[in-house]
């Protein structure tokens, strides 16, 4: 089907959608209904250079006989609405009721065709699609099963090249259907993933590791070689002999959509390129746990868990407590299984190997070097654990 021959209702966003209004006002005497609503994916249009998709309802049952529906569709950033310039330069958008003669009603006289459907739109916000369909006819729809809508939307690949999260999200809001009889029927809100095609699989990320805390988290939505001066490790425990010393494994390379510690002695500023896996399903949340590290590929708050933070005694995982973080797409953050009894846990990174003991006091003045866990020299250490002679250390 050519969507360029087919548009007949380009309607400006001055669009007035009284119904809509009305309608959303009282979801508490509507039916939750067992019907879907779907979204496919995009399907470009080389007479329009844009994408478009289609929005489609899926009945249970034979002869359903729904007349009006409404929605809101909020698509992610990176994905806008298309349109052309109109009168006054007033934007078109191309947005259309879906004209399939085998689910609208429809009359025919004089070899010309009238949909007993009216369809209208507008957008609340420059991201979020409300439509509207009805019939003054009370005319209800032939088959359980039709595309409602379409909608042509520009796609910029310049954001998706630059973003964490592997594929976009939509949002369909305020589903909303009438029957024959005025009875009143809802879909609860969802998020899907419905676009694979059309979006960049190709990205390139950056990392950053501070030359003066030389380590960090990072969770990649594809697979990548490590790049040179920087090291990367899982955890899945704690150390066999201190409960707060993590355990690390190293990594040989980044596998996708898996939660690393890494290292890097000099600090690291660069880009990582990779491909993602359109292919695969992902979490909504974009949430991702192995071991005892849980990464994140959009921006999330935390408020549990342990939170690599510096303190004074260098990066360390620190309890939550019950405070919230607003932790960066590609970051990590520590989830053990056991209480939440420990304030911090430490790591260090092989530097360390011969280790014998814990002492609970103060190095003996001497030519020893301390360094803190990461392997730096500490002039003047503060609480915490250090390294020192080749023993471990705390510092009260």
């Amino acid at each position: 089907m050519n969507m360029m021959k087919n548009i007949f209702c380009m309607l400006s966003i001055s669009a007035m959608l009284l119904p809509v209004t009305v309608l959303a006002q009282a979801p508490e005497s509507s039916t939750l209904t067992n019907d879907v609503i779907k979204i496919s994916d995009l399907t470009y249009d080389s007479d329009a250079d844009a994408h478009y998709f289609t929005v489609s309802i899926e009945g249970e049952k034979e002869g359903q006989n729904y007349v009006n529906y409404q929605m809101d569709i909020t698509l992610p950033n990176g994905i806008s609405y298309y349109y052309t310039a109109g009168g006054s330069d007033e934007p078109v958008y191309w947005v259309a009721m879906y004209e399939d003669q085998d689910f609208y009603p429809f009359t025919k006289a004089m070899n010309k065709i009238t949909f007993d459907h009216n369809f209208e739109f507008e957008f609340p916000e420059s991201n979020r699609l409300r439509v509207l369909c009805y019939t003054t006819k009370n005319i209800p729809f032939k088959s359980k099963d039709g595309i409602l809508f379409y909608a042509y939307v520009k796609v910029d690949d310049e954001v998706f090249a630059s973003s964490f999260s592997p594929k976009p999200l939509v949002t369909v809001t305020t589903v909303r259907i009438s029957d024959k009889d005025a009875k009143s029927y809802h879909i609860n809100d969802f998020t899907s993933r419905p676009f694979s095609t059309g979006i960049a699989s190709e990205r390139n990320l950056k990392l950053y590791i501070n030359a003066s805390n030389q380590v960090g988290t990072l969770i990649l939505p594809f697979s990548a070689e490590l790049p040179q001066g920087v090291k990367a490790y899982t955890c899945a425990a704690v150390d066999a002999e201190e409960e707060d010393l993590l355990s690390l494994v190293p990594a040989s390379s980044f596998e996708a959509c898996k939660p690393y510690l890494v290292y890097a002695p000099n600090g690291y500023d660069g880009t990582l390129s990779g491909t993602v896996d359109m292919s695969r399903d992902y979490p909504l949340d974009d949430i991702y746990s192995e071991g005892m590290l849980t990464g994140v590929l959009k921006t999330t708050v935390v408020n549990s868990g342990y939170i690599m933070q510096n303190q004074g005694d260098g990066p360390m995982f620190y309890n939550a407590e019950g405070s919230s973080f607003s932790l960066n797409a590609g970051r990590c953050y520590l989830t053990p299984a056991q209480s939440a009894s420990i304030k911090a846990y430490a790591f260090d990174f092989g530097q360390a190997n011969a280790i014998e003991g814990v002492t609970d006091s103060k190095p003996a003045d001497g030519n020893g070097v301390i360094y803190d866990l990461t392997g730096r020299p500490v002039v003047a250490p503060a609480q915490g654990m250090y390294i020192f002679n080749g023993k471990k250390i705390f510092v009260k």
